[in-house]
């Protein structure tokens, strides 16, 4: 019986010691689980973030391109760059002295008459909703050198550029008065032997004047009656005109406009670049 007793703190300490012992064998840890691929979370897609100015002006750049073809489709020329073809040199009353008219070269050369020089359209023209649009140059003198009559409706009008001297641009009649005088009259210095671009839009509501991009003349057609000089009837309804002046003129053209067309607003310009195409003067 002692002996037992004696045995009894030998075996508490035995048994303490083993379950202190870091050697002693843990039990294994389970395995990992990996989900089956249908209830795997997708990853998230990344997000997409749309530039708006970029939008933007690729938006714009698509309508630009349908306006360009748009009015690609309604513009003819009015000179095919060789011959006079439907023009026609004017030789009675005031032009029977003009100077020599030829065409050559993508060019229409009006010589220095006394004191006319001009041929007028024998082709179909509209009488309202259009844009002409030419580039001229005055050559020799220092009066206008561009007479440019064309169709209000039914009313005629003639625009002059560089006249009265050599710095008036406007038109001739507006209420029975010259270009000289009345509410369009405008002043600008020009330079021989340099292209001007010129255009000329037409609406029922609206007149409106364009040379080298710039808008000399905005004109609404309102209470106002039109007409030209006697000496002018033969330059109807689309006639070109110089005065004691030589003169060239190239890219005659004519766009329709829609019934609707936009006060103001110039289609694009003539298609050309000349190194003697500048920013105006005004006088």
């Amino acid at each position: 019986m002692k002996t037992r007793l004696l045995l009894l703190p030998a075996l508490l300490v035995a048994t303490l010691s083993l379950a202190a012992d870091p050697a002693s064998p843990k039990p294994a840890a389970k395995p990992a689980v990996t989900p089956s691929p249908e209830k795997q979370t997708p990853p998230a897609k990344p997000e997409v973030k749309v530039n708006a100015s970029a939008a933007d002006t690729t938006a714009k750049k698509a309508a630009q391109q349908a306006d360009e073809k748009r009015d690609a489709k309604n513009t003819r020329a009015l000179f095919d760059g060789k011959t006079l073809g439907d023009w026609k040199i004017v030789d009675e009353l005031s032009f029977k002295d003009h100077g020599k008219i030829t065409a050559a070269d993508g060019e229409i050369h009006l010589g220095h008459g006394d004191p006319y020089s001009g041929i007028v359209y024998g082709g179909k023209f509209p009488k309202t909703n259009y844009e002409i649009a030419l580039e001229a140059k005055r050559t020799k003198g220092d009066d206008f050198f561009c007479g440019l009559t064309f169709p209000v409706g039914d009313s005629p009008l003639t625009l002059i550029v560089g006249g009265w001297g050599g710095s008036v641009v406007g038109f001739s009649n507006i209420d029975g008065m010259n270009a000289s005088e009345n509410t369009a009259t405008h002043g600008m210095t020009f330079e021989n032997d340099r292209w001007y671009k010129i255009r000329l839009r037409v609406t029922p509501e609206n007149i409106s004047l364009f040379i080298d991009q710039e808008q000399i003349i905005d004109l609404d057609t309102d209470e106002h009656k039109f007409d030209i000089y006697s000496s002018m009837e033969s330059m109807r309804p689309l006639g070109l005109t110089t005065w004691n002046t030589g003169a060239a003129v190239r890219n005659l053209s004519v766009q329709t406009l829609p019934a609707k067309a936009a006060k103001g607003q110039a289609s694009q310009p003539p298609n050309t670049d000349d190194k003697n195409s500048k920013p105006r003067n005004d006088k």
